[in-house]
């Protein structure tokens, strides 16, 4: 029986516990994606999501471009 986190999928794996790491994998692989979208992606809640991009951007390791309503997500 196949469970909804494969284990050889960091990006999906909620034991692995890094957030962030997670988090820029994906923006990585989908550059402009949005926040909603980057939490079903890393299988976290939007407000968790919120806090690893929080980070990230504070790292200066992504940037948010657009609007608050359209905009997206971009790797530095």
């Amino acid at each position: 029986m196949s469970s909804l986190f494969e284990p050889e999928d960091p990006i999906n794996d909620p034991t692995t516990g890094n957030l962030e790491e997670a988090v820029l994998g994906v923006v990585k692989a989908s550059p402009g994606i949005n926040r909603e979208r980057l939490a079903l992606k890393v299988g976290r809640s939007v407000e968790t999501v919120k806090r690893g991009i929080a980070a990230l951007v504070a790292a200066g390791r992504i940037v948010h471009r657009g609007s608050k309503k359209t905009g997206g997500y971009y790797p530095l």
